[in-house]
């Protein structure tokens, strides 16, 4: 049995089964977020070490707490996924969509330029775990990430965050997809095109022509009111 109990400004879990007895706190102030995890907990105790809860209180409850809870259920310790395995992932399902042809090659490169620049700023922030990579983080990553465009020449104002924002929207959407991560941090920044007096660049017929013939479900073509086309990256 489980009870709740405020000691201090946070909740704690109390915990008695048999000669078993644990105290430990669930990192939260509110008393309704508490119940929510007691009963996540009890069913994932009742569920066993199986249970598809426990990666999901992995990432809710403090450290301590999970591990005490996991070890008395006999849960066997996971590794946490990293985004160089959400990187590896991504990578085999691009190529999967380039052969299936629902997906051109050229967006696939556009998705490799983002991919790495996310990956550099993670290194400056010494963060390898998905579970890390939060929605403060990612919106680190934008300010980083305008810096760099704009020490560019003819960088348009740094209006490419908007297609990075785009492609990393949909890395973590496939994480989640994958069970990965619980949520998607990257919030997006506008539809990627949908400007045309902030930068968006006009093609030439002829490749217009080809990346149309090219593109598949994954991007489409649309037309300004001047007459001049953008590529938009779509989900």
């Amino acid at each position: 049995m489980i009870t709740v109990e405020k000691r201090g400004r946070k909740y704690h879990a109390y915990f008695y089964e048999r000669s078993c007895r644990l105290r430990r706190s669930l990192g939260t102030r509110s008393r309704d977020v508490a119940l929510r995890l007691i009963h996540r907990i009890e069913t994932a105790l009742a569920e066993g070490q199986e249970s598809s809860l426990w990666q999901e209180l992995q990432v809710l409850l403090p450290q301590r707490t999970y591990k005490s809870f996991a070890d008395h259920a006999g849960v066997k310790p996971k590794q946490l996924p990293t985004w160089e395995d959400l990187k590896a992932g991504f990578s085999v399902f691009r190529e999967q969509r380039i052969r299936l042809g629902k997906l051109a090659q050229s967006t696939s490169h556009r998705y490799e330029i983002t991919i790495d620049e996310f990956g550099e700023f993670l290194a400056t922030e010494k963060i390898t775990l998905l579970p890390d990579i939060s929605k403060p983080v990612v919106e680190r990553f934008k300010v980083w990430r305008v810096e760099r465009i704009n020490m560019k020449k003819h960088s348009r104002g740094a209006t490419g965050l908007v297609l990075d924002a785009a492609i990393l929207h949909r890395v973590f959407s496939f994480a989640v997809e994958n069970e990965m991560v619980l949520k998607n941090p990257v919030r997006m920044e506008g539809r990627p095109g949908e400007n045309p007096q902030n930068g968006a660049e006009p093609f030439a017929a002829a490749h217009l022509s080809k990346m149309r013939e090219q593109a598949g479900p994954d991007l489409s073509c649309s037309c300004f009111s001047d007459g001049r086309d953008s590529v938009v990256l779509t989900q």
